[in-house]
């Protein structure tokens, strides 16, 4: 069991000595309260004018109204923190929606970040292989420039070559008329001996 506290309080001018497991200061602030209430109800009626039956009826009276209303209060305070724990039960229950929407808008970035490296290592295998073709084509278009000047090079050896024929065939036209004449002129003096008799047998 725990030790009586002692302590002697004033309450209505006069002097009591209280025992109480409670602790001193809470002693001396009740005794404080009934004196307050005793001195309320002196100071709206005469203190002779009240006899000690009344004086303690209407203490208990003040002291059940003030009972009640703390209670009024309590019920209040209940309802506004039955109302704040459904607020609160509320707000848990968005913030568990919240968080599970996070989640998946986290999963979708992660998705979204991934499918953006893809797309990415995509871009720069293509890029290499753009790279790749456009070097190709340049090496062809090259390879062109030099079929090309080849060519023309060949077109012109060609086209030197048919002048040089075309001389040639005309160095044997007129090779040709020279001997025809040629062998004119010999059948002709032939002709003219086997006229003439000079042509041996």
């Amino acid at each position: 069991m725990a030790p009586l506290n002692r302590i002697e309080v004033v309450i209505d001018k006069v002097v009591y000595e209280l025992s109480s497991s409670e602790p001193v200061e809470y002693i001396q602030s009740v005794a404080n309260y009934i004196d307050r209430k005793i001195k309320s109800i002196y100071s709206a009626r005469s203190e002779a004018a009240i006899n000690p039956r009344l004086k303690t009826l209407y203490i208990s009276l003040n002291i059940a109204d003030d009972l009640f209303k703390e209670k009024n209060n309590v019920k209040t305070l209940e309802t506004e923190l039955t109302a704040f724990k459904e607020e609160n039960w509320k707000l848990k229950k968005d913030i568990h929606s919240f968080k599970i929407e996070q989640e998946a808008v986290k999963s979708e970035i992660e998705s979204a970040k991934a499918k953006i490296e893809s797309a990415q290592a995509e871009i720069s295998v293509a890029h290499k292989e753009l790279a790749a073709a456009i070097s190709s084509a340049e090496g062809s278009a090259a390879e062109l420039s030099n079929t090309q000047t080849e060519l023309a090079s060949a077109n012109k050896e060609l086209k030197k070559l048919k002048q040089e024929i075309e001389k040639l065939k005309a160095e044997l036209e007129e090779e040709e008329l020279r001997r025809d004449k040629k062998l004119a002129t010999i059948g002709g003096g032939i002709a003219t001996n086997a006229a003439s008799g000079n042509v041996k047998k």
